[in-house]
């Protein structure tokens, strides 16, 4: 990042301060209908899970929050810092800036459509279809001006749709207030043990203009530095990153039935090469510790996210009304080294001087979605939500694979040449109506979906043949939901939940290469059981469940030996089950104790078809633990009058993972092994001032959070990649609020 856009960022950042971090005291927007009006203060944790803002412990669904605040302190700001503290999340970490997740283990490639939805203040954001590089491209926003990171486990299909059949990260942000003016600024530097120099700058400012209008403004820029060598340049500490971005918004409540919040969100990121490192079949080094051979100018990347809100909440007499509407783009641009797969394919092309590969993805998606939404009580019986959504996606992509000087990495003619539209439309409308008798309450609910998709695609090169292909799909599928809840009291309830949910399928990228022409949707429907509850005036929280996922039509994601380039076709059945806690124990005030933890047999219930992959009854699903598990131990003490003392420390634990399917048996599947990582801080804050100090991954474990094979077939001589999460890392923040 230039120093210039660090400027820019400061002088917002000078006139900024946002909110304390986190703690068992929330404030919130309460709701007119389904709408903001003035902040309340909760005893709890509140998220907006079901659309509306409610305590977390009275929600019938499996949901974790997280507070950015804390994650801003520890300098935990990508989503590979931080997945591992929440049960039943699954990361697959791909380099240059890609990353794929999972709940509850529903996965079954890194390279397919994706299992989990994404909604930034309930506007579903990045496209749906795998030929938009939808799976590897999830918006790893900066916690800078989030209220919470929420994350839904379970299919979440009738109140968000198409993609959440695994579940749904929610990003919530800060909204304006029209009480007063406040703000933040928070500074944080670190080193990485063999590493380089980490810095970022963020902060933000709330203005009221008057009682019924307020305006925020945020920014950030930061940079995280590098620790891996290339050593084929010299180059040291490649994979560092720079990202800066901000955010606006406007909130205007002339009435108390009345309101309407215009934002804006762009985020940019930058990477200079790549994190993976060079390893064997066995995924132990094959060169230092933390080295890699790449071709030279390979493994930059560059992503944007821009984001353009507007959110009317109406109270109509007879309703409440939600009134919608987002348009969104992202845009990725990778450059990778694939001399592994397509070097020796270039040497039979273009002679014995061109032996290295070069594959180049560009996308750009625009999105724009528009949500009507209607809710009614009838008294004291019944609530009813009906609604409608319309979503139109279209990505231009292209994918250049090239052969490549090896000394210079310079192109040196075209392998492969592919230009594509993806164009997709959904129209659906869902409804749901909740029942209360006493302290019992039933939700249903349903969803209907109509998906229209288009796919022309141009290819060039010997590896893909000359043509122009223009393949559509359609599909049409409802989705249901049926949730009892007893409440015991206040405090104490359980529930239970039946839910379905969808993926959609679509025309097949290298059709023309002997690819079937389309592949169809595969559902879940999950079967859970689950309590929430605080007892002992605090002292003791619990939340639980325990689960059933079926899956049927499962999509796989294969390759063709041929050409290395990848096709899709549907397979037979899966399951996930299992069980996933967090109880948070409170002894006293300042202190408290998370444990939290889930047990996820994710894995085929039916052997793949031939031709299908190597995969039969009872393997393990891609990406997922069977067991995860983190303990997180907190404490404040006062040290004087005017301040406190806080500390903590947690402990992480992440079991094996397998990576994808292989085309045969006789090829090898990737084995993740289990890692622990333990995380220490402490702080101190006094009046609108905190400083906090921190060190993450203190025993400097590899714990690999990705890793693949370079070349088109897994064996055990083939050259391997991993990703480990970040070396130990030390580190100061400075914050100041008002």
């Amino acid at each position: 990042m230039a120093l210039g856009k660090f400027q820019c960022i400061a002088l917002v950042v000078a006139l900024a301060t946002a909110s304390n971090p986190a703690n068992a005291q929330v404030a919130a927007e309460a709701p007119v209908g389904n709408g903001s009006s003035a902040e309340v203060a909760s005893p709890d944790i509140v998220v907006t899970a079901q659309k509306r803002v409610e305590r977390l412990l009275s929600v019938p669904i499996p949901v974790t929050a997280i507070m950015p605040a804390d994650l801003v302190g520890q300098n935990q700001t990508r989503l590979q810092d931080y997945f591992s503290k929440i049960p039943g999340l699954s990361l697959l970490a791909s380099g240059s800036g890609q990353v794929t997740l999972a709940v509850r283990g529903i996965s079954t490639s890194s390279s397919s459509n994706p299992t989990v939805g994404i909604v930034i203040d309930d506007i579903p954001f990045g496209a749906s279809s795998v030929t938009s590089y939808s799976s590897r491209l999830i918006p790893d926003l900066d916690p800078s001006d989030l209220a919470r990171v929420e994350v839904l486990r379970g299919p979440q299909g009738t109140l968000y749709g198409a993609s959440s059949m695994g579940g749904l990260l929610k990003y919530v942000t800060i909204d304006p207030s029209t009480r007063g003016v406040s703000g933040s600024v928070q500074g944080d530097v670190s080193t990485i043990k063999n590493g380089e120099l980490s810095y970022g700058l963020r902060g933000g400012l709330n203005l009221p203009v008057s009682s019924e209008l307020a305006v925020r403004v945020s920014g950030f820029g930061r940079h995280d530095g590098g620790y891996v060598d290339n050593v084929t340049t010299g180059e040291k500490d490649v994979n560092s990153t720079k990202a800066y971005g901000g955010r606006v918004s406007v909130l205007w409540r002339p009435s108390d039935g009345f309101s309407w919040k215009l934002g804006a969100l762009l985020q940019n990121m930058k990477g200079h090469g790549t994190n993976e490192v060079d390893a064997d079949s066995e995924l132990d080094p094959t060169l230092g510790s933390l080295q890699q051979t790449r071709l030279p100018n390979t493994g930059q990347f560059e992503s944007k996210i821009r984001l353009y809100t507007s959110q009317i909440e109406a109270d109509l007499g007879f309703a409440d009304l939600s009134f919608l509407t987002g348009y969104g783009e992202t845009s990725y641009l990778g450059v990778y080294d694939s001399t592994p797969s397509y070097g020796g394919f270039a040497r039979q092309i273009f002679g014995p001087g061109v032996t290295g590969g070069i594959a180049i993805n560009d996308y750009k998606t625009t999105k724009f979605t528009q949500e009507i939404r209607l809710d009614r009580s009838f008294g004291d019986l019944i609530d009813v939500t009906i609604g409608g959504y319309y979503g139109r996606e279209r990505t231009k992509g292209l994918q250049l694979i090239q052969g490549a000087n090896p000394a210079t990495g310079a192109g040196a003619g075209t392998l492969a040449r592919i230009t594509s539209r993806t164009e997709l439309d959904e129209l659906a409308g869902f409804g749901a109506a909740t029942l209360h008798l006493g302290q019992f309450n039933l939700l249903v609910g349903g969803r209907y979906a109509d998906n229209d998709q288009g796919y022309p695609r141009t290819a060039a090169g010997p590896l893909v043949g000359n043509g122009t292909t223009n393949i559509g799909a359609k599909s049409s599928l409802g989705t249901f939901l049926v949730s009892p809840q007893y409440k015991f009291s206040e405090d104490v309830m359980v529930y239970g939940r039946v839910a379905s949910g969808y993926r959609i399928g679509g025309p097949n990228p290298n059709a023309a290469a002997g690819a079937p022409a389309s592949y169809e949707p595969d559902k879940t429907i999950n079967y859970e059981l689950g309590l929430k509850g605080t007892f002992f005036d605090r002292v003791l929280t619990v939340d639980a469940s325990v689960f059933h996922i079926s899956w049927k039509d499962i999509q796989l994601s294969l390759t063709n030996p041929s050409n290395g380039l990848t096709y899709f076709t549907n397979g037979p059945k899966a399951k996930s089950e299992g069980v996933e806690a967090a109880v948070t124990v409170a002894p006293a005030p300042g202190f408290s104790i998370v444990a939290s933890g889930s047990y996820n047999a994710a894995e085929l219930t039916e052997n793949l078809p031939a031709g299908g992959g190597a995969g039969f009854d009872g393997d393990r699903l891609p990406f997922s633990s069977r067991f995860s598990s983190s303990v997180t131990a907190d404490g404040k003490v006062p040290i004087s009058e005017v301040a406190d003392l806080s500390f903590g420390a947690t402990l992480t634990y992440v079991g094996a993972r397998y990576g994808d399917f292989q085309r045969a048996a006789n090829l090898i599947r990737t084995r993740y092994p289990s890692y622990v990582t333990l995380d220490l801080r402490a702080g101190v804050e006094q009046g609108p001032w905190s400083l906090d100090a921190f060190m993450s991954n203190v025993g400097d474990k590899r714990g690999i959070i990705g890793g693949s094979v370079r070349g088109l077939q897994a064996t055990a001589v083939a050259p391997y990649q991993v990703i480990y999460v970040r070396p130990r890392t030390i580190g100061l923040s400075l914050a100041r609020t008002f």
